[in-house]
């Protein structure tokens, strides 16, 4: 029988700018957000410009007081098992994913400027998930330089103005390490296990100044010894995954929407995707499903006066990650180009923002292309900052062809 060797992720986070408090009238001028990119392994693309201000400041992009923002969330996690007999796969699967409303809000965000303190409660029974992490230890700070990196499956986002923060927990003499590439099967003691949550989100006011985006990740994963009644015994994997994206911030006032004019709004675009259009293979069960990022930019298109929205995104795929297990191909290769394509309408009164719905998503390779099937969608936003500056919302892409299991899920920010 193999022996399989469990090294979790190491525990560690960055805290930084959040927080924030009412705003005064500003106006933005010239506002250019750029693209958010995956690095290698993950995301890449170009700080973008902080927009300028004036008028009295506010507190969101420089915290004075404490805070706690509902933000609007779409999150998806998936829970299976693996042992080391290599003899099955992801087997005792459980998926569920849920974007959330404007009105309806599954995640919150509080930060503490006196003493540098984040607290996220991600609470939403449709994705099943519910965690709260506190992350008050300066060491919760961590990036992608050096030894110690963030946890499998956070997304290396190749621009200095997204921050990190992670806690972690081990029991059994299970070991905490720096894999951002593969997940950790098993240790040397068993039971065992880990259990690392994850917070990133871009620094407010690097691009926009009254919104911006985050993500969660969290990896809990327990390791067991199993022993059939006149069979070897083996050890099992539970893995517990978790990932989601939001936008928080201080929201324009319901007077302060214009009711005339239009405008542009771009920025940044980030999701969370399952994609796995291979379970109807010849063994079904033998089919993987991993999760993989998008980041990129989106441009969302308002009319005021009609109240009518158009958003596009485009971005790029980031590798699958695998579990040690874990084999067989994944349909859509890093590196492979995004773009989707919907259409909403503005209801104040009804939604609190704008929502809507996509009506075209696909990916593009060198050797290959997707187009998906759209059985269902979701956008929900609203404003940010005075005079509807700023826009933030989540979004859902889910696939509708049979034996498939795609879903997308995420979020978007952007400035005029």
């Amino acid at each position: 029988m193999k022996t399989a060797v469990l090294c979790l992720p190491a525990l560690v986070l960055l805290a930084a700018c959040g927080g924030g408090g009412g705003a005064g009238p500003q106006t933005i001028t010239g506002a250019t957000v750029g693209a958010v990119g995956l690095g290698s392994g993950g995301l890449s693309g170009t700080p973008a410009a902080t927009p300028a201000a004036t008028g009295p400041a506010h507190t969101f992009v420089a915290p004075t007081v404490v805070k706690t923002y509902n933000a609007t969330s779409a999150l998806q996690s998936f829970n299976y098992k693996v042992d080391d007999t290599d003899t099955r796969q992801q087997y005792s699967q459980l998926y569920a994913g849920n974007a959330a409303s404007v009105r309806a809000p599954t995640t919150t965000i509080a930060y503490d400027p006196r003493d540098a303190i984040f607290t996220l409660t991600v609470k939403d029974s449709a994705a099943n998930i519910d965690n709260t992490v506190r992350f008050q230890d300066p060491a919760h700070r961590t990036d992608f330089a050096g030894n110690i990196t963030p946890s499998f499956g956070t997304p290396n986002l190749t621009t200095d103005s997204v921050l990190y923060l992670e806690v972690a927990t081990a029991t059994g003499g299970a070991q905490t390490g720096a894999s951002n590439t593969r997940l950790p099967d098993a240790g040397a003691t068993v039971p065992s296990g880990t259990d690392v949550s994850g917070l990133f989100y871009q620094r407010p006011g690097a691009s926009t100044r009254y919104v911006t985006f985050a993500g969660y990740v969290r990896n809990k994963v327990d390791i067991a010894r199993i022993t059939p009644n006149g069979a070897a015994a083996y050890l099992e994997t539970s893995y517990k995954l978790e990932r989601g994206v939001f936008v928080y911030g201080e929201q324009t006032a319901r007077p302060d929407v214009p009711i005339t004019g239009s405008g542009t709004f771009t920025g940044a675009f980030i999701a969370t995707m399952i994609d796995n259009p291979t379970l109807d293979g010849i063994v079904a069960a033998a089919q993987p499903s991993y999760f993989q990022w998008i980041a990129g930019a989106s441009t969302v298109g308002v009319n005021f006066g009609t109240g009518a929205v158009t958003v596009g995104l485009t971005g790029t795929t980031g590798a699958p990650f695998r579990d040690n297990h874990t084999f067989g191909t994944t349909f859509v290769p890093g590196g492979a180009a995004f773009t989707a394509a919907g259409t909403g309408r503005i209801d104040l009164v009804g939604t609190g923002g704008f929502t809507g719905s996509f009506q075209s998503a696909g990916f593009t390779w060198a050797t290959g292309s997707q187009t998906l099937s759209i059985a269902g969608s979701s956008l929900d936003g609203t404003f940010y900052g005075p005079g509807a500056a700023e826009v933030g919302a989540s979004l859902r892409i889910v696939g509708g062809t049979p034996d498939q299991r795609v879903d997308i899920l995420g979020a978007l920010t952007g400035a005029r």
